[in-house]
């Protein structure tokens, strides 16, 4: 197939696909310093070039047929008309220097890959480096470390036997790459490690991948965007990740300085341990383990989990978000204990969980409770300790504390010992013990209590503890 003009920067080919060159990822044979795969060198290394110190190299064909063999860098070749056999050879990745920049020319030019490991491209023309339709093993080991345009559609399922696709930043400057894989309805999958590894500088690196089935994606210091996916593991670190309309069988382990986000999707649970901005999900259900860390949640429900929400001890910066969420069929629903800085529930339901909300010892921030409903959980609606505030706005706790079989067993709200607990227009009813139980026995100064238009009253027990249910 005819370049047409087109410039294709090339370092160090094995398994480039649809660059506008016939490519021979079979050809096994090394290149001599003047022959190319067993033929006669007529241009390249050890013939005549034109010299310039920063620009390297530059051999210029003619229009018949060249054979031009390419060894070290930079270089230019212009291989003009004909019928050209290129190979490159000895050109490596991790070189500052080693840039080759090919203009095949009209007519069926040829290229021969290296021995070296890496497929490299450096992208200094506006041509892309790899495009187009990919099926089968190509993707396999695959190692992107240039600057490139790559499209990718699958035709049908890939299992590589050993590593899948991986783009790395050997250079010390920052390479742009963006790769778009269409999984087209099809799988793809790799025996050792990831299908699909990610790697290199802030947002110079993006990958976005859609329509069909992975098993992991490893992302780091990149963009990545998932939509329509399912898979059973994402793991992002100090990166940017986007997850849309998608299915994660397992876990999203969100360890980042960068932005996580997950719409429209399920999830089989969430670590949100960052030192950016928390784990945003929206609609999206969690469905297994929980979610744990820096969370705001918008929309979706969890259940299922031993910690439907778990704070992290000892994290500073460390807030749970949750607005118009479902929490059910949890252990605990919600579990924040340790210097986390504080929890805040909105608009959300809490029901049919053992124990509905736990806090304690949250000594940088508040635990604030707005326009919710707590119901149905068998041991406890609330249970908080050591906080610095515990406030119930426009909510109602109700029905609390009965059992797994119905028998009266806790107290709708348990709290020992916070600075400040606010009541203000809400219900605590017909749950099976005490409204509010206070324990001051270690904590004997009494909290800064406050009950305003509220209802407390037709629990399975009166009073409320060591302080009196109205200051």
């Amino acid at each position: 197939m005819s370049l047409g003009r087109k410039l294709v920067p090339v370092v160090a080919l094995l398994s480039m696909v649809a660059t506008g060159c016939e490519f021979d990822p079979t050809a096994a044979t090394t290149p001599e310093a003047s022959g190319c795969d067993g033929l006669a060198g007529t241009l390249g290394f050890g013939f005549h070039e034109d010299l310039d110190p920063h620009g390297g190299s530059t051999y210029v064909g003619t229009e018949g047929d060249d054979v031009i063999v390419i060894s070290g860098g930079p270089v230019t070749v212009n291989a003009l008309g004909g019928d050209d056999v290129i190979c490159v050879n000895d050109v490596f990745a991790t070189a500052p220097d080693a840039k080759v920049v090919i203009d095949g020319g009209e007519g069926n030019d040829t290229i021969i890959g290296s021995v070296t490991t890496h497929e490299v491209c450096t992208g200094e023309s506006t041509s892309n480096c790899d495009e187009g339709t990919i099926a089968g093993d190509e993707l396999c080991e695959k190692v992107v470390d240039y600057e490139a345009t790559m499209v990718v559609t699958l035709t049908a399922d890939v299992h590589c036997p050993s590593k899948g696709l991986e783009t790395i930043n050997s250079s010390a400057q920052p390479l742009d790459i963006d790769i778009t894989i269409d999984l087209n309805g099809h799988s793809f999958t790799a025996a050792f490690g990831d299908a699909v590894t990610t790697a290199g500088p802030r947002l110079g690196t993006k990958v976005g991948i859609a329509n069909g089935t992975l098993d992991r994606v490893d992302q780091s210091r990149s963009e990545l965007t998932l939509t329509d996916v399912t898979i059973d593991y994402v793991y992002s670190i100090d990166a940017d990740l986007l997850i849309l309309d998608t299915t994660v069988n397992g876990r999203v382990d969100s360890r980042s300085s960068g932005t996580a986000r997950i719409e429209r999707s399920t999830i089989g649970s969430a670590n949100g341990i960052t030192q950016g901005d928390p784990l945003v999900l929206i609609d999206t259900d969690v469905v297994s383990d929980g979610v744990i860390g820096a969370i705001e949640m918008t929309g979706g429900s969890v259940s299922g989990a031993q910690y439907g929400y778990r704070g992290v001890g000892n994290q500073f910066g460390t807030v749970g978000r949750f607005t118009d969420v479902e929490f059910f069929d949890n252990d605990w629903a919600l579990y924040s204990v340790g210097d986390s800085s504080g929890l805040t529930l909105a608009d959300s339901l809490v029901r049919n969980n053992r124990i509905g909300v736990e806090v304690g010892s949250i000594t940088h921030g508040d635990v604030v409770i707005t326009n919710t409903t707590i119901e149905h959980n068998s041991e406890a609606g609330v249970a908080s300790q050591f906080t610095q505030s515990v406030t119930f706005d426009g909510s109602w706790i109700r029905h609390n504390g009965f059992g797994t079989d119905g028998t009266a067993q806790n107290d709708a709200i348990f709290v020992w010992s916070p600075r400040t607990f606010t009541i203000i227009d809400s219900i605590i009813s017909d749950n099976a013990g005490r409204a509010i139980n206070f324990v001051l026995s270690s904590h004997p100064n009494p909290p800064d209590y406050t009950v305003t238009s509220s209802l407390i009253g037709n629990n399975g027990l009166p009073g409320c503890g060591e302080l009196p249910c109205y200051p």
